[in-house]
């Protein structure tokens, strides 16, 4: 008698984009600039796709991570952890071509980001060739992709995620990079950016009705804007006006450092979707920020405070 097997169950987020080992050099006194500064320094997994695809798993959801990383022991030390935590990160792709992405942060003695220095050179090599391996044998309910990929390959996807009609969200990584972004949106579902990305593109950070009509007119659905302690503003298609939400702030809220927040950010959105599509695009984004608050009281990039239980 034959069996027929059961079907492969169908994963929920395919994350795209970077990969890094993240060195934080937090100051221990107001930073004099031209001198040398005593500061505290730490290592610790990073990359903007490899934290969203963690906060994810940490949220219970199941998550593939496409990247590219070196033959190091850098690549072992980022990607280990989230196989620990269940993720699958048989699509990321090891070459010999250079060294696993780093990204160095200057934090202030407040935890607050001075200066990032970013090394994505592996990131580039995530061509659309490379995405089509992936995006056609993993089924994937969302793509997630993060603003390190190349401009083609973000055109490429984009295109993708319009002619298969799948959710994708882009989010971006830094005002530097907003060049990236495709000049066709049909493809993209959600828009995560912060107000100086916003800006980045030419677009006014005081009228986000404003700035999402022109988005709007290049295809894209909804978009989200992150003010830090100002909170959100969001709007989607058919809303009249955006929506300006606040965080809920502990009475003493600590902010140990803020990196790691957006991805933390960015994840809560993607897994409120999933778990609450009928719910509205201001609803998901509350959910989403309650990530964010935990994230920026964390010593890590990735909080390990972030369970099931908070979307």
């Amino acid at each position: 008698m034959k069996t027929s097997l059961a079907p492969q169950p169908t994963l929920d987020v395919l994350c795209i984009g970077g990969i890094n080992l993240d060195r934080k050099l937090k100051a221990l006194q107001p930073l004099s600039s031209q001198s040398s500064n005593p500061c505290v320094a730490s290592e610790s997994p990073g990359g903007v796709a490899r934290n969203v695809a963690e906060n994810l798993a940490r949220l219970g959801l199941q998550v593939s991570l496409l990247g590219h990383v070196g033959r190091d022991a850098a690549a072992q030390a980022v990607l280990m952890p989230l196989r620990e935590l269940g993720v699958d990160t048989g699509s990321c792709r090891v070459s010999d071509a250079g060294s696993t992405g780093s990204y160095t942060a200057v934090l202030d003695a407040n935890g607050q980001l001075v200066m990032g220095m970013a090394d994505m050179a592996l990131t580039e090599l995530l061509t659309p060739e490379l995405l089509e391996t992936a995006i056609t044998t993993q089924n994937a309910k969302l793509w997630m992709t993060d603003m390190n990929l190349p401009a083609s390959s973000l055109a490429w996807l984009t295109q993708q995620a319009h002619a298969r009609e799948q959710r994708l969200v882009m989010l971006a990584v830094s005002e530097p990079k907003m060049n990236r972004l495709p000049s066709d949106l049909h493809g993209v579902n959600t828009l995560v950016l912060n107000g100086g990305e916003l800006a980045a593109l030419g677009l006014p950070q005081d009228d986000i009705h404003a700035a999402f009509a022109k988005l709007r007119a290049l295809g894209l659905q909804r978009l989200v804007v992150t003010f830090g302690e100002q909170g959100v503003q969001c709007i989607e298609a058919e809303q009249t006006e955006a929506l300006h939400i606040k965080p809920e702030l502990p009475e003493h809220l600590k902010v140990v450092d803020v990196s790691g927040a957006g991805d933390a950010f960015c994840a809560g959105l993607c897994a409120s979707y999933l778990r609450y599509p009928a719910d509205s695009l201001a609803s998901q984004v509350k959910r989403a920020m309650k990530l964010s608050v935990l994230t920026v009281q964390s010593t890590s990039t990735v909080s390990t405070a972030i369970t099931p239980d908070l979307i």
